[in-house]
């Protein structure tokens, strides 16, 4: 297998940080296209994960009502913050890799675990709930990392 690297000979001029090329700057296909795609597709998984926890951070509090409390509502929101930022370091450094994307979906599903104890039950018996989104854009970013084989069955797991 060939592979390509960006820059005439230069060490760390490699695919701009490798966002997905597993941080070795080396693709299947050298082509520009690959790596242009590479590129936007870890950047808009970055933006869904970080974008997501600012609105959570937002939303969460209003959200809330005197049946939940703030310390459990807090621990859920600096977790989802912290891990969004270690998603996008990680994302950063080692691309957007089928591991990242797994262990996004793990920490996410864990998080929705705790939705009894940081959404009312009033919220959750319509079926709507602040920790929604969550959920989707973890499934949006399977989908965006995996082959269908792999995304859809991981979706339904981060989904049931």
């Amino acid at each position: 297998m060939r592979y390509g690297y960006v820059g005439g000979g230069g060490r760390s001029a490699v695919l701009a940080h490798g966002w997905m090329s597993g941080g070795q700057g080396r693709t299947a296909d050298g082509g520009p296209s690959d790596r242009a795609l590479g590129r936007l597709t870890g950047w808009y998984a970055v933006a869904l994960r970080l974008g997501s926890a600012v609105i959570h951070a937002l939303v969460g509090p209003l959200a809330a009502t005197s049946g939940v409390p703030a310390w459990r509502l807090r621990a859920v929101l600096v977790t989802l913050g912290a891990w969004s930022v270690f998603f996008t370091w990680l994302v950063r450094r080692a691309g957007l890799t089928g591991p990242v994307v797994l262990a996004d979906a793990m920490v996410i599903a864990v998080l929705l675990l705790a939705q009894p104890y940081v959404v009312p039950a009033a919220l959750t018996d319509d079926g709507t709930t602040w920790m929604l989104p969550l959920a989707s854009t973890s499934v949006f970013i399977l989908q965006l990392a995996l082959r269908p084989a792999s995304g859809v069955p991981a979706a339904v797991v981060t989904a049931g």
